[in-house]
């Protein structure tokens, strides 16, 4: 009656032995698939974890030394600095409401079983 690893009266659960995937299908509990897009969430991820720990490490650093020494430090990243605000400038908060975006849509289809097309699978992961 139901498909493969569905369960239930309106073969909207999962069977035991399966779990609910993202796009509402049952699968396996064995079968974990490796994405290019979960390789690079990690990737970005693990980026992520080493720039906020060097800028914790950093700032303590900061804290011990005095004035001088801290101007003294900062000039090496002073023309970085001025890059990364010429980007910032440029391209303001559309990342953060791009990033915003993707969630509300992916929560659309978890939550209130919106039925996405499947390349927006593919795309999200």
């Amino acid at each position: 009656y139901c498909s493969e690893g569905h369960a239930g009266a309106w073969c909207d659960g999962c069977q035991k032995g399966y779990h609910r995937a993202a796009d509402l299908s049952c699968n396996e509990c064995g079968d974990v698939r490796l994405t290019p897009q979960g390789i690079v969430a990690f990737v970005v991820l693990g980026i992520g974890v080493i720039a906020l720990f060097a800028y914790a490490l950093r700032k303590v650093q900061r804290d011990k030394q005095g004035p001088r020494e801290r101007v003294a430090a900062t000039r090496p990243y002073r023309r970085r600095q001025k890059v990364v605000d010429k980007l910032r400038d440029g391209m303001g908060n559309k990342p953060a409401i791009l990033i915003s975006l993707f969630q509300v849509i992916r929560a659309l289809g978890l939550t209130l079983g919106v039925r996405m097309p499947s390349w927006h699978w593919k795309i999200l992961g």
